[in-house]
């Protein structure tokens, strides 16, 4: 009901959403991994019909057991790796990742480290790329693979903290190498690199070390991750805690570049595909964190880059908000969290009045205003279908005082007929002045005795005659 829409007064903005993606159950490693490995005995049993396809991960039942954990890198000689990288005799100093009798790297917070870091992951990604061609119908073959490759992909997490090492990333190909991971067979690796890029591209990072990241954001927005985040999104479960902590994440990416690149958001709208993403994702029925992040990128896009805004009404984005808006109708949102979603669907309101000028809505209200219709008995009375009038009028001229050809249309209606309108208008003003000053003598006189009241104290009185 656009009337509603219009009408609608927001109060104040409920608390920031609440990000779910950090995770600090101890056993959730060991989960991801149990998961990584009931790979084998799932898809080995599809692929065993075919006997051609790559196999994708599978969730792993409470019985199944998780292999080993893969080894890391022999301690002397990361160290001795390191002092020749130091010593700038050269890059080769390279670690065996599958030693058996291995542990991780010493000096994961030096550049050099994260070299390491980034080579041993080079190598773990290429091995698991071939193993997955060679025995693509044998997933017993490449688990292993999988699970050291997400391994390396965990130790990788101390890189933004080491943004020096930025540049160095960007001189390697692990870049290109975690951005062809984003589409990864299995979602798990996927969801990981996801992790790991959102944590790189952390607006305090990036706020703080603008001559280290600005590269790696240049080299992110040219390989259209944006793009790929989307037709990622589509293939992860909500329902499934840990994808939706891959969906949450990719909007973390999402706004971070945003934010670091304004310049860049009717691009990302139009020819990335987010613009669309995001309103099939607040299309759908009922409230999640995902669908609230949802909204709150949809503003980012919309608020600044009037294109975009045309791009809403193109892709019918207009109905798709008022048929989200039309379940509040009947029904309060059940949280702050969802109340935060509803009142974002209502700062849209602007385009939805320019909308309501241009599609002739004025013919159809402003007869109403002039001779209400006789309620009905399930309907409004005729003073909530005048307050309710001026409501919409009011937020018609706040919203289209930045169009004058809009805003203008809307008072020449006040001109016509000898200023008919206005003299209605002025009838109104003079009825709930008058209503208002005796609902104030009646509350004065209410206010004198005390039995009429519950409150105990000057301060509670004063919230009982407001609330009155």
């Amino acid at each position: 009901d656009i009337t509603e829409v219009l009408s609608y007064k927001p109060a104040t903005p409920g608390q920031r959403r609440t990000r779910f993606s950090d995770n600090t159950d101890t056993g959730y490693v060991e989960r991801k991994r149990a998961r990584l490995a009931v790979a084998a005995a799932t898809a080995s049993a599809s692929a065993s019909g075919t006997g051609a396809g790559v196999a994708r991960s599978s969730r792993v039942p409470p019985s199944a057991s998780a292999p080993q954990q893969p080894a890391g890198l022999n301690k002397e000689a990361v160290l001795r790796a390191l002092e020749a990288d130091d010593n700038a005799e050269g890059d080769g100093a390279k670690v065996d990742g599958d030693d058996a009798d291995a542990s991780k790297p010493s000096k994961a917070d030096s550049v050099s480290g994260m070299r390491l870091l980034m080579l041993q992951l080079e190598k773990r990604a290429a091995r698991n790329a071939e193993l997955r061609v060679k025995y693509s119908d044998n997933p017993e073959k490449f688990m292993e693979s999988e699970v050291e490759l997400h391994s390396a992909l965990q130790e990788l997490h101390t890189l933004p903290t080491v943004p020096a090492a930025y540049p160095v990333l960007c001189e390697l190909p692990v870049l290109d190498t975690l951005l062809q991971l984003v589409l990864h067979e299995n979602t798990d690796i996927s969801i990981a690199v996801i992790d790991l890029i959102e944590e790189m591209t952390d607006t305090d990072v990036l706020a703080e070390n603008p001559d280290d990241t600005e590269q790696l954001i240049a080299k992110l927005m040219d390989a259209q991750l944006v793009m790929m985040l989307v037709q990622n999104l589509d293939r992860l479960d909500e329902t499934i805690k840990e994808e939706a902590d891959g969906v949450h994440s990719s909007f973390g990416i999402i706004e971070n570049l945003c934010e670091a690149r304004p310049d860049c958001l009717e691009q990302m709208a139009s020819k990335q595909g987010l613009l669309a993403c995001l309103l099939k994702r607040i299309g759908k029925r009922g409230f999640s964190p995902n669908k609230l992040y949802a909204s709150e990128l949809l503003a980012i896009l919309l608020q600044s880059s009037e294109p975009n805004r045309l791009l809403l009404g193109e892709l019918k984005g207009v109905d798709i908000l008022l048929n989200q808006l039309a379940h509040y109708k009947r029904q309060d949102p059940a949280d702050s969290e969802e109340r935060e979603l509803m009142e974002n669907l209502f700062n849209y309101g602007a385009d939805n009045a320019l909308k309501f000028v241009d599609i002739l809505g004025l013919r159809t209200i402003f007869p109403v205003f002039m001779r209400p219709p006789k309620p009905k008995k399930s309907g409004f009375s005729v003073q909530e279908i005048e307050e309710h009038l001026c409501s919409i009028l009011h937020n018609l001229l706040r919203h289209c005082a930045n169009s004058p050809t809009h805003k203008t249309r809307i008072l020449a209606k006040f001109v016509e007929n000898d200023h008919a309108k206005m003299e209605r208008l002025a009838e109104l003003h003079f009825k709930w002045r008058d209503s208002v000053k005796a609902a104030d003598r009646r509350l004065l006189a209410e206010r004198r005795q005390p039995e009429l009241w519950n409150a105990s104290t000057e301060e509670e009185l004063e919230e009982e005659v407001y609330l009155r």
